[in-house]
């Protein structure tokens, strides 16, 4: 029985996927933790489990935040601690744990976790951690990899200790009863440990992406890198001291090329569709929804309709039945394409 958890009845699904991005605020180099719960909160999400944050968070630690406004506090805010429902960009469902790291009752907490396990049926989790080195960010961003049940990377020949985080804590109790956990933790140039590392959040998401087998949305995250490096390369021509230290790390990673146990995110191969190929995916994609437009396409769009775009298509497709005569509706006058063709358009700036 869940202690500080409760289960949300309208989801019922079976999902076999948990990602936890829990923030510790006070330790996340390259805000890498926090760059990919962004990243992810862009998916359609809903609440599928709430905790009881009042007895696991240290208030002092992390303060909630009051809005002051005319003479008065009107309005709190505070990063609670979440399961949601989420469908990554193919549609696929899986759960993310969110917010904010907790302070107490761990061990209490661990067997919460326990009971969504068994509630959802999940047979893979994730997460992440983020290390401060000295590297360049001139090279592909790395990462050790572990997992609790069978390590399908390289192990970095390695024995030391470190303090725990709740995942880390919970990945240990995981490990004992054969729960298939899975970290990334990506090594984050140390000049970076402050800002934004967002080829790292990029390179994590990327290799959960190919083990998960879910789709991430990792655009935004490439775009942010790429202008990232080019700043950093302005700045280098400006300083020459800071050419000199970024050239030494590259000198000292170069010598030890990629070192046992750490590894590199697999290469994702973008390619442009040509015109004709957009042209035919679309008139297949068109075909799709008309064949379904009997019946079943209401159903999909219940279950998944992203931003609109099925009920959209079958505005749009009816307007052009209409326009060539297809379907009268009450009150229709027949008129040319080109007399009708903006006005069922134009009722707002995103409608068909």
């Amino acid at each position: 029985m869940p202690r500080f958890a409760s289960f949300a009845e309208d989801v019922t699904e079976q999902v076999d996927t948990l990602v936890v991005t829990l923030i510790d605020p006070g330790s996340d180099p390259g805000h890498l933790t926090r760059l990919i719960d962004m990243s992810l909160s862009a998916l359609d999400e809903k609440p599928a489990v709430r905790f009881d944050v009042d007895p696991l968070m240290d208030y002092r630690a992390s303060r909630p935040l009051l809005n002051f406004s005319k003479g008065r506090i009107v309005g709190m805010g505070r990063e609670d601690m979440v399961i949601s429902l989420s469908r990554d960009m193919s549609g696929q469902p899986f759960l993310r744990l969110h917010g904010l790291e907790p302070d107490f009752h761990w061990d209490r907490l661990v067997s919460d976790m326990f009971d969504i396990v068994d509630h959802f049926s999940l047979s893979s989790i994730y997460s992440f951690t983020a290390v401060g080195a000295p590297i360049p960010h001139t090279r592909p961003a790395d990462m050790i990899v572990r997992t609790t049940v069978d390590n399908r990377h390289p192990a970095l020949d390695a024995d030391f200790w470190f303090p725990a985080s709740f995942a880390s804590y919970f990945e240990f109790h995981a490990g004992k009863i054969g729960l298939d956990m899975t970290n990334v933790a990506v090594r984050v140039p140390i000049y970076l440990a402050a800002h934004h590392y967002p080829a790292g959040a990029a390179s994590a998401l990327s290799m959960v992406s190919s083990m998960s087998g879910l789709s991430f949305p990792l655009g935004d995250l490439t775009r942010d890198g790429e202008e990232q490096k080019a700043n950093l390369a302005a700045m280098m021509d400006e300083n020459k001291e800071l050419e000199g230290i970024i050239s030494a790390f590259e000198k000292d990673y170069d010598m030890g090329a990629m070192t046992e146990g750490f590894v590199r995110a697999p290469q994702t191969e973008l390619s442009v569709p040509t015109i004709e190929e957009i042209g035919r995916a679309a008139e297949l994609f068109l075909e799709q929804v008309d064949s379904a437009s009997a019946g079943p396409i209401s159903a999909v769009s219940d279950s998944f309709d992203p931003q609109g775009l099925f009920s959209r298509i079958k505005r749009y497709r009816e307007g052009q039945k209409r326009e060539a005569g297809q379907v009268r509706q009450p009150g229709d006058t027949m008129t040319s394409l080109s007399d009708t063709s903006d006005k069922p358009r134009r009722k707002g700036k995103h409608s068909y």
